[in-house]
């Protein structure tokens, strides 16, 4: 975000993953709307899986940023799968919709 002399705040991101038959992509969507999306990635190879997700991931550094994520429920269910399968990528609190300033969901 320094190219746009803006301060970047993740918190105020959400990571939307989507895939279609013939491409995959993630963008960074602004909370408020204020600012246009942010192509992460895009690929013509890979698809919505098991095995190119936590690639994905790494290569956003998702890790690092740890946006909170969106997308249609596929995705969401195979994140969740992959959050119990892979302890390094922790995405069940920022799939829950839980931040380090939210309380815990009961």
């Amino acid at each position: 975000m320094k190219c746009f002399d803006t301060e970047y705040d993740p918190s105020e991101w959400r990571l939307f993953i989507d895939s279609s038959k013939t491409r995959l992509e993630e963008v960074l969507l602004h909370n408020g709307n204020s600012f246009a999306s942010l192509p992460l990635g895009h690929s013509l190879q890979m698809e919505e899986n098991y095995n190119d997700l936590p690639m994905i991931l790494e290569k956003i550094n998702y890790q690092e940023y740890r946006w909170m994520v969106c997308g249609d429920f596929k995705m969401l269910t195979m994140l969740l799968v992959l959050a119990g399968r892979l302890h390094k990528i922790s995405l069940l609190p920022m799939l829950m919709g839980q931040s380090s300033q939210r309380p815990p969901l009961d």
